[in-house]
């Protein structure tokens, strides 16, 4: 299932056109992203699905702070997830051809994973994914992070071994 999700992001990049232009972002710069996505646990021993809205903002040239929620279906139950990130923007990655209007981000979430009952623990873990512009506004995102989850600050550190892989498609407007 993951490897069909993984081609058709693949011939989705490779077949429309993109716009070079406009893979720049700049202080002040706004995003809005609609995704959906799998998670899977270190194993690939178990899996669920979801869909998650992330409003960003620039607060320097390639710097983004943005919040994110997600809902996520996990066999009977649905969990919530809110979450603050921090990516950064590659200058350093440039991308030729068809592929010249693509970013490459990295960077870092923090969270809080709930239940319907409000129950939770945090969340948090490194990310790194690809913004991929078709105009000046609309991009494709494909993102991939290791999330690991702790109810304090002494969990953190024993927790991030029992991690899980969450993977995100969407699509983006810049504004």
């Amino acid at each position: 299932m993951v490897k069909r999700l993984l081609l058709l992001v693949l011939a989705v990049i490779i077949i429309l056109p993109t716009a070079a232009n406009a893979a720049e972002f700049k202080q002040g710069d706004r995003t809005f992203t609609l995704s959906g996505g799998g998670t899977s646990d270190k194993n690939f021993d178990s899996s669920s699905v979801s869909i998650e809205a992330q409003f960003g903002y620039f607060t320097r040239n390639n710097w983004e702070l943005s919040f994110r929620q997600k809902m996520k279906q996990d066999s009977s139950e649905w969990d919530f997830t809110s979450r603050m990130a921090a990516d950064y923007y590659l200058d350093t990655v440039k991308f030729r051809g068809r592929l010249s209007g693509m970013k490459a981000f990295v960077g870092a979430s923090i969270g809080y994973q709930y239940d319907d009952s409000l129950e939770g623990d945090y969340i948090a873990g490194p990310e790194a994914g690809l913004k991929l512009f078709f105009n000046e506004t609309t991009f494709a995102t494909v993102m991939i992070a290791y999330n690991f989850s702790f109810e304090g600050t002494d969990d953190a550190d024993d927790s991030f071994k029992d991690g899980r892989f969450d993977y995100t498609f969407g699509i983006g407007f810049k504004f």
